[in-house]
């Protein structure tokens, strides 16, 4: 009798093929424009020209830097973390002004941020990104 071949079929999530692409630092590219966006969100701050689509992706920073330090990717960011979420409730209630008060925590906790995407790999990132959207509850980004 001829033996038969076992093959795997793996779960297309957990491919460890795929997994392996997201840990090259090449995948980490993408991440550009994300931080483009960010640091533009709060170079808008001073001049009272952040729009509610920016004040919502410094939100998302937050929440992404948060999950990051939970899963052990620079815990140290956990206290920046809180002081920058008071400082977004601020300007969330806030429709227009100055916000340099705000700035400073927000401006910290985004280089904070970015030594952990470099220290981690874009597979952490995707996992922080997905921890924090089913953590918090999911509001569409505005136009």
């Amino acid at each position: 009798m001829k033996k038969s071949t076992r093959r795997k079929v793996w779960r297309t999530e957990m491919h460890p093929v795929n997994l392996a692409v997201l840990a090259l630092p090449s995948a980490k590219e993408g991440l550009l424009d994300l931080l483009i966006i960010e640091a533009s969100a709060i170079a808008r701050l001073p001049a009272g020209n952040a729009t509610a689509r920016d004040v919502w992706f410094l939100g998302r920073m937050v929440e992404h830097a948060r999950a990051m330090a939970l899963a052990g990717i620079g815990p140290e960011v956990i206290p920046p973390c809180d002081v920058a979420t008071s400082s977004i409730q601020k300007i969330e209630k806030r429709p227009s002004g100055f916000y340099l008060g705000d700035i400073v925590p927000l401006a910290e906790l985004h280089r904070w941020h970015q030594v952990q995407r470099e220290e981690g790999t874009a597979a952490d990132y995707l996992c922080a990104v997905h921890a924090s959207a089913r953590r918090c509850t999911p509001v569409a980004c505005p136009r």
